[in-house]
Formats: C-alpha cells, structure tokens, sequence
C-alpha cells in the first residue's frame, strides 16, 4: 500500500512528539515532583496511538488505558 510522502512525514512527527512526551514524563516523575502514583510508559507503542488517532471520525473519543 502506497501513502503520501506529507501523510507518512507527519504520523513519523506525531509518533516522535509522543515519544518525547513520554520520555520528559518519566524524567519528571523520577524527580519526585510528580505527585502521580505511577506513569505507565508509552515507549515503543507511538504508532498504536498516531494509526488510532488517523482512524477517527468527528465526534469520535480516545482514552489512553495502561494495559495490567
């Protein structure tokens, strides 16, 4: 399956945004200051969330959950 070059360039973006996120999330809480009981790591699963965001409708809602 063919994608557009602009398509692939910003799901590549997104997952890499979410990748700094979560690595500045874990940074964060290994501080102390993060009054979270846990952070749930997002690392190495980026393009589940970008596939799932792109497969949206208007009015369509995505609420992460840790897997237990």
């Amino acid at each position: 399956m063919s994608m557009p070059a602009g398509l692939l360039y910003r799901m590549y973006r997104t997952m890499l945004l979410a990748r700094r996120f979560d690595e500045a999330q874990i940074r964060f809480y290994k501080t102390g200051q993060d009054k979270m009981e846990s952070v749930h790591s997002y690392v190495g699963q980026e393009a589940i969330g970008v596939g799932a965001g792109l497969a949206m409708a208007g009015g369509d809602c995505l609420v992460p959950w840790p897997r237990s």
